[in-house]
């Protein structure tokens, strides 16, 4: 697969070549410059990353990111909005591409009556910011349909459960900021979404033209499900509470969130500033692990806009990856 199976007909026929003992192999891109993963399991596609991680901490082994390794800790370390919010250095074809699959798309067109009773939902559930000062956690839902949270958020997909958890964990006085995709389609919302949303207390709806790295300065901590606001945060050094499977899960700086007790402990942690923060050493010893169990290249072409590399680099890097995993499979583990 050249995705991580999440449509519906992907998922089944890797489910079942698993269940009957076939090789299933897909490539996955993640959010660190040029690099993406070759998995054979989808729970267990970042084990290799995460073992190396560890293996580095336990050694001390002295460590120096490579030249994208170097290159992500830089875009990373400013305020640089991901490429695909804008259409900045998008050709115009492409422009024109995107907004005709966008305009014209008929599953969108036949839910008008969703897209206006969500939009009407979404319009009374927004609040305003709280008054400074107020300690909050930020949590910038996903994008959905799409495979960061189906399969990769596990039953986080169901974004509602992650919220409602973090609404109950969280201290006396803190609110939940939580603020909707900027692209998100609001017919590819369930009805009731907002509505749900809008009831519970000490959750504030903001507006989506709010600025992401200003939510992020102004919070106690990042909750995410896969997305790339949890990487953002850690290098601005905030503590990152991961739901789902996402790469930097386990990285320094984060929470896995697997029940609401342990929810609830790494809360009080950060509420008495005693949850472990990563350092700048942390970072590069962990995107040197990302390095060393990553492919360079691109092999979701949507990303072309985010490489270094030329397209021929990543199509003979693609290449060179597909002839190794057929002559040895055995060299993808996870």
């Amino acid at each position: 697969f050249s995705d991580v199976p999440h449509s519906p007909f992907a998922y089944i026929l890797h489910s079942v070549a698993r269940a009957l003992g076939r090789n299933a192999f897909f490539l996955l891109q993640l959010q660190v410059k040029d690099s993406y993963v070759i998995g054979s399991s989808i729970e267990s596609a970042f084990d290799p990353l995460r073992a190396e991680f560890k293996r580095l901490q336990v050694t001390g082994e002295p460590v120096t990111p490579g030249g994208r390794g170097q290159r992500e800790i830089d875009r990373r370390s400013g305020k640089q909005e991901p490429f695909y919010m804008h259409t900045e250095g998008m050709p115009l074809l492409a422009r024109i591409r995107e907004w005709a699959k966008w305009t014209f798309r008929i599953d969108t067109r036949l839910r008008v009556h969703r897209t206006l009773r969500n939009g009407l939902a979404y319009w009374r559930a927004r609040k305003p910011l709280p008054p400074a000062g107020t300690p909050v956690v930020y949590f910038p839902l996903h994008l959905q349909p799409e495979a960061s949270t189906s399969p990769m958020g596990g039953v986080f997909v169901d974004q509602h459960l992650a919220v409602e958890m973090l609404a109950r964990a969280l201290p006396p006085g803190w609110v939940l900021l939580v603020k909707e995709h900027p692209v998100q389609r609001l017919a590819k919302r369930d009805y009731g979404f907002y509505e749900r949303l809008g009831r519970i207390g000490n959750v504030r709806l903001v507006s989506r033209a709010t600025g992401t790295f200003a939510l992020m300065e102004q919070c106690r901590a990042v909750a995410s499900i896969t997305g790339t606001a949890g990487w953002e945060a850690l290098f601005m050094r905030k503590p990152v509470l991961v739901f789902g499977n996402a790469f930097y899960r386990g990285a320094p700086g984060t929470a896995s969130v697997d029940d609401p007790e342990e929810l609830a402990a790494r809360l009080r942690e950060i509420e008495r500033g005693t949850f472990p923060v990563c350092t700048a050493a942390d970072l590069e010893r962990f995107v040197c692990a990302v390095e060393r169990c990553t492919e360079e290249g691109i092999v979701d072409k949507v990303y072309l806009r985010d490489s270094d590399l030329s397209e021929q680099q990543s199509i003979d890097n693609y290449a060179a990856a597909l002839i190794r995993l057929i002559e040895r499979p055995e060299t993808v583990i996870s």
